[in-house]
């Protein structure tokens, strides 16, 4: 074989080999994060919010994420809630990564529901992962209180230490007692009349 044939099929060779790494590496691109290339694979998280009662507008929120690397994420946001409800977005998260969401403003809520318990989640491969919240806030009681009516006793006027009590009313007249008055009055006439006329009788 010519020197210049063996040239020929070294490129060849050459060029079938750095085809051949190309074709795995575009297979199998986890074997680019193994020399210290990007991660093959990533997800989405989610966080949503919802609110039952009156609460207010704006809650704070922190995120943080880990994988065998360390920290990947390490985020403080605010959600927005209209008609509320509010919900985040985080693309691009490695695969296998542990998540943490923390709610660190409640506005106040009265009871606060995170699903799944305390907010961790794995980030997955395909399907994105969601943490949620949901902040109750009971409306105000109403207390009425109605105030017991109160009597006011006058006591009687004292004077020079006598105590002045107000005379009894004068009973209404009516005409049986003018008729008996009447009556008494004339008895008592004519008894004296009669005792009159047996003094002069007895002086005869």
């Amino acid at each position: 074989m010519s020197h210049y044939s063996r040239q020929k099929l070294s490129w060849a060779n050459g060029t079938l080999f750095l085809g051949t790494i190309l074709a795995v590496v575009s297979v199998f691109p986890g074997l680019a994060a193994a020399q210290g290339g990007e991660p093959c694979c990533h997800g989405r998280l989610i966080v949503e919010k919802t609110v039952q009662g009156n609460g207010p507008d704006q809650f704070g929120f922190n995120v943080i994420c880990n994988d065998d690397s360390g920290v990947i994420l390490d985020r403080a946001f605010t959600l927005t809630m209209v008609d509320g409800k509010g919900s985040k977005d985080f693309d691009g998260v490695n695969t296998g990564a542990v998540c943490v969401v923390k709610e660190t403003d409640a506005g106040g809520a009265d009871s606060t529901t995170v699903t799944p318990e305390h907010g961790m989640v794995v980030i997955g491969n395909d399907d994105p992962v969601t943490v949620s919240f949901v902040n109750v806030f009971e409306a105000p009681t109403t207390t009425t209180t109605t105030a017991a009516p109160t009597t006011t006793t006058t006591a009687p006027p004292t004077v020079l230490g006598v105590t002045v009590t107000k005379p009894p009313a004068e009973l209404p007249r009516t005409g049986s007692s003018t008729m008996n008055l009447l009556f008494a009055g004339l008895s008592l006439v004519a008894a004296g009349l009669y005792l009159r006329l047996r003094s002069l009788k007895l002086t005869d």
